[in-house]
């Protein structure tokens, strides 16, 4: 009975190879054997057998070739030289290139354990071709050089910077506490059942890094909907229960944000979520404006967006040419704003956005823009006068 190497060679591919990467006959054979992944005293026959099982992955779907082996004339399929040039890999889940967007973005988070961190890149390399993620230098060095990478309590970095008397607590939550809890749940509408409600508490940070109960205790009622990322944190958006006692911060329609790695005790309850359209006077929301509603609530601000317009300052003081102004702008909204017209000194342009992070984003980068909103303006000038009062000149 002749040896069938299928799954080992499937197993190289998938390791070692992607359209990028392809390999060739001969590489199988010489990791298979010669690399001691299999242990076959049989020498004569391999490449053949290599060849016909190459062949069968290949009708199955399962793996993709560039050409065909050369044609075959005898009785058996057999291995020829020219055979070495025709390239064969595993089509990947995932693109290298991805793959290391992926992984930046995950030592970004902050509300995931670095264990988490790891086994999560882990995963993503396997997704990517595993063996082609740890030999190639620059997976590496976007992994290791990140600042985040390896950290432990002996060596980090706020050690080496305490004077004698000092202290410092490392923070008691590590992980997303009951995560699966919450997305099994949210995410119940597509195997068709019916998604349910789910109290949680909400917990803050005191100077210890210990964890501690907010709101007395208060248990929170919420119609959960989807969740998102903002600045390297998981939150769950969903409706509060109009009859707590301070839904949604006073907003008893508006949807709101809530920081998963603060919640605790989450339970999924018996009663129905409420539809999100009650958020919505009554209209449904489709894929596009849950999209839309994260983007115009930047940063997790959640009052009502508004219409807002900007000047984008093309000059600076002395007038010379603002060189950084739509730097600003298009790393803060993309494509996301509106151009209205152009002045001399300033263009004019649109966004919809939570006035809120408006205001103190205007702040921060007064050299760049100034906001025309009149409405906004006011916000700014109160939040300028608190200022004024904890920093008086």
């Amino acid at each position: 009975m002749q040896t069938d190497y299928s799954r080992a060679i499937l197993k190289y591919l998938m390791d070692y190879s992607n359209m990028d990467y392809p390999v060739n006959i001969h590489q199988i054979y010489e990791h298979l054997f010669n690399g001691q992944e299999l242990d076959d005293n049989k020498k004569r026959g391999k490449l053949d057998t290599i060849r016909k099982n190459i062949v069968g992955l290949h009708t199955n779907g399962l793996i993709e070739m560039d050409t065909e082996f050369s044609e075959n004339t005898g009785k058996r399929e057999r291995y020829k030289k020219e055979d070495d040039d025709v390239a064969i890999w595993y089509e990947q889940k995932l693109d290298t290139r991805y793959a290391l967007i992926l992984i930046q973005k995950i030592m970004e988070m902050n509300n995931l354990s670095l264990n988490d961190k790891k086994n999560l890149v882990q995963a993503i390399c396997d997704c990517a071709g595993s063996k082609i993620m740890e030999s190639a230098s620059y997976a590496q060095n976007v992994i290791k050089s990140n600042p985040l990478y390896d950290l432990t309590e002996k060596n980090g970095v706020k050690d080496s910077i305490l004077f004698e008397g000092q202290q410092r607590y490392k923070a008691g939550n590590g992980e997303i506490p009951d995560i699966w809890i919450l997305l099994s749940n949210i995410y119940n509408v597509l195997e068709k059942k019916k998604r349910k409600k789910i109290s949680f508490k909400l917990y803050k940070y005191n100077s210890k890094g210990k964890f501690e109960v907010i709101h007395d205790d208060r248990e929170y009622v919420v119609s959960p909907y989807f969740v998102t990322e903002r600045a390297g944190m998981y939150w769950l958006i969903g409706l509060q229960d109009s009859e707590s006692e301070d839904a949604v911060n006073g907003h008893k329609k508006n949807l709101g944000f809530y920081p998963i790695d603060m919640m605790k005790k989450i339970n999924i309850l018996e009663e129905d979520a409420r539809d999100i359209s009650e958020a919505f006077d009554g209209k449904e929301m489709t894929k596009e404006e849950k999209y839309k509603y994260i983007i115009e609530h930047q940063q997790v601000f959640y009052d009502e967006a508004e219409k807002i317009v900007i000047r984008v300052h093309k000059k600076n003081e002395d007038e010379s040419e603002n060189n950084t102004a739509y730097n600003l702008i298009y790393r803060t909204f993309g494509d996301d704003f509106y151009m209205l017209n152009e002045e001399e000194t300033y263009d004019r342009i649109l966004v919809i956005k939570s006035p809120y992070f408006i205001v103190k984003w205007a702040i921060e980068n007064i050299r760049d823009i100034e906001v025309e909103t009149e409405t906004i303006r006011d916000r700014i000038r109160n939040e300028i006068e608190s200022l004024d009062k904890i920093y008086p000149a």
